[in-house]
């Protein structure tokens, strides 16, 4: 999954822009990575269909140790030969058939046909980064609202039983704001569990 937010902290701040995020899933991504690589693959193909009308040159060397030994006027005679060719040759096609079109044009259609493919790949992941990132954004704001639900509960709490230990409010009033406070803090845990899923 992406990450969309650096670390889960109190302030907005550490949050990435919605740029950053989208700049990361599209460079993160192994699907867009595989076929950006297939890309350069296919378009090796146009090279080699243009390269079908070039001259073809070709170079070949030889080359050989030939050793000889031979008994004359009583002595040894050794004699050694190194023979060797070297050639070259070159051809340039007149006539293909229509073969130099017909490939240049399927490498041409292969090309754009990933490009294409990429694109919508990248369009759907800069969606799924965006509904991503506004999930995010509002499960923290909820998360925020929530804790400061908490705190005003909390508070209203401390103030219920002081007023109470003073007699002038009763238990029933104490009991409802303990009630309004142990709701408050499940839906600040549920809505944190959900912000950092």
């Amino acid at each position: 999954g992406l990450i969309i937010i650096a670390c889960f902290a109190p302030c907005v701040a550490s949050a990435q822009t919605v740029a950053e995020a989208v700049q990361m899933g599209l460079n993160t991504s192994p699907t867009l990575q595989a076929e950006r690589a297939r890309l350069t693959g296919i378009m090796e193909q146009q090279v080699q269909a243009r390269n079908l009308r070039r001259p073809a040159i070709q170079l070949e060397a030889s080359t050989g140790l030939r050793a000889s030994a031979f008994l004359q006027n009583g002595s040894y005679n050794f004699r050694r030969t190194e023979p060797g060719s070297v050639s070259v040759s070159a051809n340039q096609p007149l006539m293909l058939g229509g073969r130099y079109e017909a490939a240049l044009r399927e490498a041409d259609l292969r090309v754009g046909q990933s490009i294409a493919r990429i694109r919508s790949r990248e369009l759907a992941k800069i969606r799924q980064v965006i509904e991503a990132y506004a999930n995010v954004r509002r499960d923290y704001q909820a998360s925020a609202i929530r804790a400061q639900g908490v705190e005003s509960l909390t508070r209203q709490l401390t103030g219920a039983r002081l007023r109470q230990q003073e007699g002038l409010v009763g238990l029933t009033e104490v009991s409802q704001v303990e009630t309004r406070l142990a709701n408050a803090q499940g839906a600040a845990s549920t809505s944190r569990a959900r912000l950092q899923s």
